[in-house]
């Protein structure tokens, strides 16, 4: 039995006629069914030179290799997608796309596809992927197909050894709508659910070539993936809940909700920043402190109603006439503060005057007028620079109160 091929064969020759010693050739073969590591070496025997061949039957060897390789790609993957769990920007789609490739790069899967029910439950948004395509389609419960059999079945998980040809209770298969290549004649699936808030989402299905493509080995795999995926996809949902929810709060924290003007813990953490700012640049802004002239009275005679609509007045106006670079805060009650970043004194009150002849041009039944302040900051002391605006305000309101008198 001539188990060297025509290559190695000349090149056991070559060493031979440079009647060089040891090891010549080395290979491996499987013959009738067992695996054999097959070694060649010149030896001479009553002056004559022969090839002595060794085998070595290293199938239990092969096999427990070849099951570790299989073992280690198999982690590889599942680490893979559990690494998709901490994704900071989530995409669904894009999730799944990863999982296909992972899973096609160890010849586990051929399709991948997943289905996202509907808000009414009565269709579902299906995506197909295969070779280096993509396909969507949707689907409706009327049509009875094999999703559907899933879903109202209320299935943990699904094996079909022949996708094409699914038949059951009145349910049928919609493979072959979705015009696979040729060489998809015959599809094996395995179906598992994913879930939200403890209510079914969706379906995956993992698909091979072939009828009943999967070995009981497979089966297991495909099953602890499929749990990782519903985890990734969970933990993923309840994260993007969560950071809705947290950057609700935190705008609720930020704004104000009437004058949508920054709160006042906004502008706390805000000027600490900002003081290291102008520090570092040598640059100075400017502070507003304002009050709404008689705005107790203004509640006391036309009621709450009628001073939030005021207060939004008025803030619009701020809105209105500040830069972008500007920050504009309720400070509390009737009263606000302006801020306004490397701006100068006779710039700032000038836009106050402006301010204040649009506040008194309104469509109240009555006038709307503003006390202020006006101090510099140059980032060394906020505090000091807010009391300097806040006396100068007030001493603004007991001029005019003192004049009215």
């Amino acid at each position: 039995m001539d188990l060297f091929n025509k290559e190695e064969r000349i090149q056991i020759l070559q060493v031979l006629s440079n009647e060089k010693k040891g090891l010549l050739q080395s290979t491996i073969r499987k013959i009738k069914g067992r695996t054999y590591y097959i070694t060649a070496s010149k030896i001479t025997f009553f002056n004559n030179d022969f090839v002595l061949e060794v085998f070595e039957d290293i199938t239990e060897l092969s096999n427990k290799n070849r099951e570790l390789e299989e073992m280690q790609r198999s982690v590889e993957v599942l680490d893979n997608i559990r690494n998709l769990t901490y994704t900071k920007s989530f995409n669904l789609s894009g999730t799944m796309e990863s999982i296909f490739n992972y899973l096609r790069k160890i010849n586990l899967i051929d399709v991948f596809a997943y289905n996202v029910l509907s808000s009414d439950n009565e269709s579902a948004k299906v995506t197909i992927y295969y070779e280096n395509k993509k396909m969507e389609k949707k689907l409706f419960r009327t049509e009875k197909t094999l999703s559907w059999y899933f879903f109202d079945k209320n299935l943990d998980k699904l094996y079909v050894p022949e996708a094409f040809s699914f038949s059951k209770d009145g349910y049928k298969s919609s493979i072959e709508s979705y015009e696979l290549d040729e060489n998809f004649n015959e599809l094996t699936l395995y179906i598992f659910p994913y879930y939200f808030e403890n209510k079914i989402h969706g379906l995956f299905a993992f698909g091979k070539k072939g009828r009943d493509a999967y070995s009981e080995k497979d089966k297991k795999i495909l099953t602890s993936i499929a749990s990782h995926i519903d985890f990734v996809i969970k933990y993923q949902y309840v994260l993007e809940k969560y950071n809705e929810e947290k950057n609700h709060f935190k705008e609720l924290a930020t704004k104000d909700a009437l004058t949508q003007l920054y709160s006042r813990y906004y502008f706390n953490e805000w000027i600490i920043k900002h003081a290291e700012y102008l520090k570092r640049k040598n640059k100075m802004s400017i502070l507003v402190m304002i009050d709404i002239d008689k705005f107790k009275q203004i509640n006391d005679t036309y009621g709450h109603l009628v001073g939030d609509e005021v207060l939004r007045f008025v803030s619009d106006c701020f809105l209105e006439n500040i830069r972008s670079m500007d920050i504009g805060v309720r400070f509390g009650g009737d009263e606000f503060l302006l801020v306004f970043p490397e701006a100068s004194i006779e710039n700032i009150e000038k836009k106050m005057e402006t301010i204040s002849k649009k506040l008194r041009d309104n469509n109240f039944d009555f006038e709307i007028t503003i006390s202020y302040g006006i101090s510099e900051f140059n980032g060394r002391n906020y505090i000091e620079a807010l009391k300097i605006a806040d006396e100068k305000m007030y001493k603004m309101k007991n001029l005019k109160n003192n004049k009215n008198n």
